[in-house]
């Protein structure tokens, strides 16, 4: 009797699903927080990509309503956001954009001067 007492004693002692249990709960918290933390940079390269299209669009409509035959725009432009993960940290991102305006129109009608000028 005494024997089979210790025997189950011993047998939940030695059984691994509790340490299965424990070892998910520390595990699986820390898994998640990552997985998060990730999916919050990849929101805020995602941002930051579609503000550099629009910037760059804007860029393009510039240059396209310009009457000059030859400029150079330029224009600078940042992106910051707050992600509020485990510290909160402000992570920034910006650029300068530079777009070549060249009027062909222009430049066909006034001819050899075009090349003069294009030269200086």
């Amino acid at each position: 009797m005494t024997h089979s007492i210790h025997y189950k004693i011993f047998k939940n002692l030695h059984n691994k699903r509790g340490s299965e249990m424990v070892e998910a709960t520390i595990v699986l918290p820390i898994v998640i927080l990552i997985i998060l933390g990730l999916l919050c940079f990849l929101v805020f390269f995602f941002r930051a990509s579609t503000v550099q299209y629009r910037h760059h669009q804007e860029l393009i409509d510039k240059a396209n309503d310009s009457t000059e035959i030859f400029h150079v725009n330029k224009d600078e432009y940042s992106y910051s956001k707050s992600i509020k993960a485990l510290n909160r940290t402000t992570y920034k991102t910006g650029k300068k954009d530079r777009i070549y305006v060249l009027n062909e129109e222009s430049i066909l009608r006034i001819g050899g001067t075009a090349v003069e000028l294009l030269k200086e």
